[in-house]
């Protein structure tokens, strides 16, 4: 037996050992409002710890198996201040009750995703961005990202009604694999591909607790693809939001919205379920497919066909998750998500329609204050999805019918990952210790229409290839420890195998000091490395006198005879200084500066020219082939700043900024065009704003009691975004990347806009609410994507019941 597996039993002993230990000590006591009405769902944590536990029916708590000691006890509830109290522990059963007052401050929020446990985001010790369920459901839409668009450090990239991109801190693509979505903890990235795609979530809003993001390399934690930082939702628990509700809405662009969630608990049992069908028509770009054949600039017919925006969108969700509590310690849960979509995506060469794509989840866990297991799944099954330009290319060429050009291009997904995770904690001391260990196994499968595996190949015509099966196991720690004069440390680190790649290392080490009233410093050092996706190793698409698109987990040799090496994984060694904290006892700010060092960089899809070979395998040297490659060392530097200004208890204002510097970029950028690799270096872009801001305003009960309102003013910088076949830039605007097709046309830079977003909630009653919102209220042109339409104005109503 390696020592690599020896490590692994010893931490699974450990943890379990910890477990079985009975402790003889118990808190329990009530969280109320200043009315003496029970604060139901209220969070009730050990500062420091993990361990804690939600109010029942009656605001109370108890948290079992605690030491002997002192501890700081935080109560947090939604809409009202977290309190902190201090009890000793000294006897079997120890009280200890909460009055929360009214109002909220940016810095109580509860955050999980920084640390893998409850902690206030003042404490954090990561840059952590919150939106708490009461915001998101005041912006009516397509999803979570109406809600997010204005945050700090976050940059969005609408590609249409409900495409869209999340990124921090540069180097975006058509295809983003930098930033981690999950949700519970649980990786939500395209299994197939390893795509980040936020619109196929599998959750409906109002499931929805929480959205954390944590900007800045996460690996040492959550492994790779945290590269960038990451975004994790987090859904509510049944005991937590009993009962029902009911949402129906409707708005331009024929939206009409179904929403539907009810939770419920019988003794140890508890239920949730939730259900959702939403249906809309996509912003039109009116993108025309064009080969001039006899050269004479003039659109004949045979010669071109209109695509544009025809495809409804429509997405269905049913999801239901049961719990069962043995005993007031132990908790076993299990859920199944349904989700069924079809879309339009952007993607590096041109626009992938995806037609009844399904996607399916379950998992199973055991949830316990010291130790957590939980064996999870993700699938895809699609096939009838497929590329908008070629499907275009061959009625055009050919003269195909619609019908049969899709027939002849259908791409197949039926991917599944397979992933099993241990945690465990304990206290030793003044030291928490928080440990697991996870296991994922993709198995990508499209029967050789997007990947190189198992089918027909679109070149030979013949059976070949194998299965792909990927395995990556992770084991990672986390020790924290209070020191003198108000200081604290994170020491967390992450080993990580891989099956095709070299072992890899993630250390986070973080200094915390809170020698002041309401504040807290933090320098964290962290090192993160981003695996190639799937598609980065295993992409294979052949258009017949067009082009080759192919993942580089094999190397290439070129027509010329260059040789193309495998991609290597990217790191990502970033050092992080930051404040957050009151201001004068009331403005909130929170401001952090970095400096991130990546090496072998890995691009975008890049052009490289005519091969021959990928590795062993011949391929057609008449047609370009694209591809990604690893780039040498490249610094950025970067601040974010947010300010929170409270007015009165229910109205506050709040701006933030957003700066990143791309000098070394460049200059790493015009180098490489003045070497032998110049080539490659033509298509390096960092694809990010240099800079944006937001400025707003949150109010509660703002000329009558129940009504809420949200308003912001949201400016991006203007940049140049190319990957693959799309350009957006000054240079060329208004020309196309192929000749005279318009359907690849440069419209010029992204961004560059500033819009007006307003969402307003009026709580009629205890049972019913109606809620609006609207996106460009000027209707601004607004490119923020590659290949994708201006995101005009956007207005959506809801009605919601609750019962």
């Amino acid at each position: 037996m390696n020592n690599y597996k020896k490590f692994i039993i010893i931490l699974l002993i450990m943890f379990l050992n910890v477990a079985l230990i009975g402790q003889q000590y118990s808190i329990n006591g009530y969280v109320k409002n200043s009315s003496g009405e029970p604060l139901v769902g209220s969070n009730v944590w050990i500062n420091g710890t993990s361990m804690g536990a939600s109010t029942n029916s009656e605001g109370k708590y108890v948290i079992n198996n605690v030491k002997a000691g002192t501890y700081e006890l935080n109560a947090a509830y939604i809409g009202y201040r977290t309190l902190t109290k201090e009890i000793e522990i000294i006897s079997q059963t120890n009280v200890l009750d909460f009055i929360l007052p009214e109002g909220t401050i940016e810095g109580d929020k509860v955050v999980v995703s920084a640390a893998r446990r409850n902690q206030k985001l003042v404490d954090a010790p990561s840059t952590v961005a919150v939106v708490n369920a009461l915001e998101l459901r005041k912006w009516s839409g397509f999803s979570y990202a109406n809600a997010i668009q204005h945050l700090k450090g976050v940059n969005i990239y609408r590609t249409g009604m409900d495409g869209l991109g999340i990124n921090a801190r540069g180097f975006m693509t058509g295809y983003n694999y930098r930033f981690q979505l999950m949700t519970d903890g649980m990786s939500e990235m395209m299994t197939g591909n390893g795509l980040s795609a936020a619109n196929m979530n599998l959750i409906t809003r109002e499931d929805i607790d929480r959205v954390e993001i944590v900007l800045g390399p996460s690996s040492a934690l959550y492994g790779p693809n945290a590269h960038n930082g990451l975004l994790n939702v987090i859904t509510l628990h049944p005991r937590d939001s009993k009962g029902g509700t009911v949402v129906a809405g409707a708005g331009q662009n024929s939206i009409l919205n179904f929403r539907a969630r009810y939770a419920d608990s019988y003794g140890q049992l508890a239920y949730k379920l939730n259900a959702e069908y939403l249906t809309g028509k996509d912003y039109d770009d009116n993108r025309i497919y064009w080969l001039d054949g006899n050269k004479n600039g003039i659109r004949e017919s045979g010669e071109y066909t209109i695509e544009g925006n025809n495809i409804p969108i429509e997405h269905a969700r049913l999801n239901g998750t049961l719990y069962y509590k043995p005993t007031s310690d132990l908790e076993i849960s299990g859920g199944y998500g349904y989700h069924q979509f079809s879309t339009r995506n952007v993607t590096n060469i041109g626009h992938n329609i995806l037609d009844d794509w399904t996607t399916q989840r379950w998992f199973a866990q055991i949830t316990h204050p010291r130790i957590f297991a939980r064996v999870h799944s993700i699938g895809n099954i699609s096939d009838g999805y497929y590329q908008e330009d070629v499907k275009a290319l061959l009625q055009v060429t050919q003269g195909m019918p619609e019908e049969t050009a899709i027939e002849a291009i259908n791409l197949v997904d039926k991917s599944n990952r397979l992933s099993a995770e241990v945690q465990g904690n304990l206290q030793v001391g003044g030291v928490n210790i928080i440990g697991g260990f996870n296991w994922d196994r993709e198995n990508p499968v499209s029967e050789r229409t997007v990947l190189f595996d198992h089918g027909i190949d679109p070149r030979t015509g013949k059976l070949q290839g194998e299965e792909i099966i990927v395995d990556q196991v992770g084991i990672y720690t986390q020790i924290e420890s209070n020191l003198p004069f108000d200081f604290s440390t994170t020491l967390a680190f992450r080993y990580d195998r891989h099956d095709n790649y070299e072992d890899q290392f993630s250390p986070r080490l973080g200094l915390t000091w809170r020698g002041i009233e309401n504040g807290t410093f933090r320098i964290t050092w962290n090192r993160a490395f981003q695996a190639p996706a799937i598609a980065q190793q295993y992409l294979y698409i052949y258009v017949p006198g067009s082009r080759y698109q192919a993942g580089n987990g094999l190397g290439f040799t070129l027509a010329d005879g260059t040789k193309i090496d495998p991609l290597k994984p990217e790191t990502n060694e970033t050092i992080e200084v930051g404040y957050r904290g009151l201001l004068n006892n009331n403005i909130y700010i929170d401001i952090n500066a970095y400096n991130s060092r990546y090496k072998n960089f890995i691009s975008g899809f890049i052009p490289v020219g005519p091969a021959i070979l990928m590795g062993d395998e011949e391929l057609d040297p008449s047609v370009p082939l694209l591809t990604y490659l690893n780039f040498g060392n490249i610094k950025i530097n970067g601040i974010d700043v947010a300010i929170t200004y409270p007015i009165s208890n229910k109205l506050n204002i709040f701006a933030n900024y957003s700066f990143v510097d791309r000098s070394n970029f460049d200059k790493v950028k015009e180098d490489g065009l003045n070497s032998a690799d110049s080539t490659f270096y033509q298509g390096f872009y960092f694809n990010t704003p240099t800079d944006k801001w937001t400025i707003g305003i949150r109010g509660n009960d703002i000329f009558l009691k129940g009504f809420d309102i949200n308003a912001h003013l949201r400016h991006v910088a203007e940049y140049e975004f190319v990957s693959g076949r799309w350009k957006a830039s000054d240079e060329g605007s208004g020309l196309s990347t192929a000749g005279t097709n318009p359907y690849y046309v440069n419209n010029g830079p992204l961004g560059g806009f500033y819009l007006i977003d307003i969402a307003a909630i009026y709580q009629i009653s205890e049972f019913l609410g109606i809620q609006f919102s609207i996106e460009n209220l000027l209707d601004d042109t607004a490119y923020q994507m590659v290949g994708s339409p201006s995101i005009g104005r956007l207005f959506t109503a809801e009605i919601k019941y609750n019962f």
